[in-house]
């Protein structure tokens, strides 16, 4: 994770940590221009520890398939306990590594890494930049994953980082045990940084309809500090990673190239048109143009923050810009977050509001 310092406030700055980038892009930085953070846009074939996927059983369009993992034990059969009464063993995006800690330890280390900011000195020391029930929600969605996964058998991919002050793990402890489920299993609660006013559903995003991932609205993301971005890439640059990730070759007026043919839950884009192609090779398979599908696998997670974006040409660039941060999937960090500003919400309502018809116990 990345961190900046405003005074005396040490900000990590929010990250979609349930992206996977899948895109097979050329081994090579580039320096295309990002009008928002002005720094170098990463086209390697590493994939962006920022944006890295939890969910080693969701691959692009085979979200959370029921029938591809080991069936979900029912919660009804499942003692209930403590979260540090459970060990489990994640994959650490920030070190490379498998880690084996206690459930309580991992869920507080995730929180600090996805919205656990927090003040080291002056006034407000020891007090986090985020609110208390925002906190709380995202302990809960992160114990709930990693439930999802050990309960399939599955290693999580999860942030850990490992400087948790002592008011995160005082939140941690006011949900401690707490879970989200449906129909008595446990959810694949996954989550993004923010969205473009409107979660998108699963079914849209990778074609698996889970009732629990409906598209829902999430107004106050617009306020955040990460909703739009715009990114420059070069022509060439553009034709190398297209030809290269679809095997379709691009002739012609580049202004023909790519256009979003129609979008989906707001804003998010449902299908694009490459070069008057619908669809494109994937794994083997005609597969249709997405808006997620472009993101991921074709220009690339580091490329494009959101499968909500347009696209412009102009002179021998390309113009993206894009709304919300990550796939946009269920519960929105900075929507959340908002929600407790704006309208006093607290946590089980913002897991009501992102994950439909849920049961939080």
């Amino acid at each position: 994770m990345a961190f900046i310092c405003f005074g005396v406030l040490s900000l990590c700055l929010v990250r979609p940590c349930n992206d996977i980038n899948s895109a097979k892009l050329l081994s090579e930085n580039s320096e295309y221009t990002d009008k928002t953070q002005t720094s170098k846009i990463d086209n390697s074939l590493l994939l962006n520890k920022a944006e890295l996927s939890q969910y080693n059983l969701i691959e692009s369009s085979l979200a959370s398939s029921e029938n591809t993992v080991k069936k979900a034990i029912p919660v009804s059969s499942q003692p209930k306990k403590s979260y540090s009464n459970e060990t489990v063993t994640v994959y650490d995006l920030n070190t490379g590594r498998r880690v084996t800690l206690n459930s309580f330890d991992a869920v507080c280390q995730i929180v600090r890494n996805e919205v656990g900011s927090y003040y080291h000195s002056g006034s407000k020391a020891g007090q986090t930049a985020y609110h208390k029930e925002t906190i709380k929600a995202h302990a809960v969605a992160a114990y709930t994953y990693l439930k999802y996964n050990s309960s399939r058998g599955a290693v999580a991919n999860v942030g850990l980082n490992s400087d948790v002050p002592q008011v995160i793990k005082n939140y941690v402890r006011e949900v401690d045990g707490q879970a989200i489920y449906y129909n008595n299993s446990y959810i694949c609660a996954v989550y993004s940084a923010s969205t473009g006013g409107y979660t998108l559903s699963s079914k849209n995003a990778w074609g698996t309809n889970n009732p629990y991932l409906q598209s829902v609205v999430s107004k106050y993301d617009s306020k955040g500090p990460q909703y739009s971005s715009v990114i420059t890439i070069p022509e060439s640059k553009v034709k190398q990673m297209v030809e290269y990730n679809t095997g379709i070759k691009l002739s012609g007026d580049p202004i023909n190239w790519i256009r979003v043919a129609s979008v989906i839950d707001g804003n998010y884009v449902d299908s694009v048109i490459i070069n008057g192609n619908s669809t494109c090779r994937i794994n083997g398979r005609d597969t249709k143009i997405t808006g997620s599908l472009f993101r991921e696998r074709i220009i690339g997670l580091n490329n494009l923050r959101s499968p909500a974006f347009t696209v412009h040409y102009d002179k021998g660039n390309f113009y993206f810009t894009s709304y919300g941060y990550g796939h946009g999937i269920g519960l929105s960090s900075e929507g959340a977050e908002q929600y407790v500003k704006f309208e006093n919400w607290n946590y089980v309502q913002i897991l009501k509001h992102y994950y439909t018809n849920v049961k939080i116990l």
